[in-house]
């Protein structure tokens, strides 16, 4: 696995001491590997032929199980996974929060019998998106957890959760792959050496958003958007903003990830702008302030289709009213 060695480090050194915490809050940029480091944690811990320091065998049963996603002790609580089954829930089976039914499902038929092996993991895959009523059931549990049980909460927006769900947890912060990171995995899938630096330049140290870039016609149907985006600014068109909007709202309903990629797309294309033209002080300016617009968007915007319209329609109007 590439990058994060402090993390690596820091949970090795735990894990070997017996001073790992039960509760563990991994935060940082979606894409990054944060499941990835908790899966390969749980495996370490449950390996049957790991020695004292070392990695886990990757051959053993129990290491198969993990890496097949089918271990009895690993569990996954997510908003579209099953807790009985630990299955993907069909679309409209999936719930839009964690719910604390979910939670308590988890408490009262997964979490009452002893682990089968050394210890049991619980990965909360999006831990932001347990409502209150969730996070409050589940917060009893991290307080007071079942023998030899480890919970790992993900999230990308550690702000969302409860305060008192992470003053409970250890928390382990996980910073975006370095460029020569993201370029090797990239290299490893067979990605030409011209398109990866490209690719790597947009990825903001995300490996999932790298590979998503990497597959064909992707890259250019989010660069064909961001055209069609300034476009909409540069025509004055009556109209124009709210017809884009409304178009690539359509187009991005089923894609969750399209509105955020795009928006990446335009800030790292002003920003660009303000160097390019450093030595032209009102432009450089106004593609500053217009490239810190998109990244306030980014941070703040609701990417449910509705309200992702409505923000992108407020975006594109303080584009172009964007001044120096």
């Amino acid at each position: 696995m590439r990058g994060h060695e402090g993390p690596k480090e820091f949970l090795s050194h735990a894990l070997q001491s017996n001073r790992l915490a039960t509760s563990l809050l991994f935060e940082g940029a979606e894409g990054i590997g944060k499941e990835r480091l908790a899966l390969a944690l749980a495996q370490r811990a449950m390996c049957a032929s790991a020695a004292q320091g070392v990695d886990a065998c990757g051959e053993c049963l129990s290491c198969r199980w993990v890496r097949d996603a089918q271990h009895p002790d690993l569990l996954i609580l997510a908003k579209d996974v099953d807790i009985r089954s630990q299955s993907m829930q069909s679309e409209s089976d999936a719930k839009s929060q964690i719910t604390i039914e979910k939670v308590r499902e988890l408490q009262s038929e997964r979490l009452v019998y002893f682990p089968q092996g050394q210890s049991r993991w619980v990965l909360i895959r999006d831990a932001h998106e347990m409502n209150a009523n969730a996070a409050n059931s589940l917060l009893k549990t991290l307080e007071e957890p079942p023998v030899a049980t480890y919970f790992v909460l993900l999230t990308h927006r550690p702000s969302e959760l409860l305060i008192t769900v992470r003053s409970r947890c250890q928390r382990v912060r996980f910073a975006p792959l370095s460029d020569d990171d993201l370029s090797s995995v990239l290299e490893a899938r067979g990605v030409e050496a011209a398109l990866r630096s490209e690719i790597v330049a947009l990825s903001e140290g995300s490996v999932s958003n790298a590979v998503a870039l990497a597959k064909p016609d992707v890259l250019a149907s989010r660069q064909a958007w961001r055209e069609r985006f300034l476009s909409a600014l540069r025509g004055g068109r009556p109209g124009g903003i709210v017809d884009i909007a409304e178009s690539f709202a359509k187009f991005s309903q089923d894609q969750d990830d399209e509105l955020e990629a795009v928006l990446t797309l335009l800030e790292k294309y002003f920003r660009d702008e303000a160097i390019a033209h450093a030595t032209d002080a009102r432009r450089a300016t106004t593609n500053a302030v217009r490239a810190q617009i998109v990244r306030s968007t980014r941070a703040t915007v609701d990417y449910t289709n509705l309200k992702a319209q409505s923000a992108l329609e407020e975006l594109l109007v303080r584009l172009r009213d964007a001044r120096s």
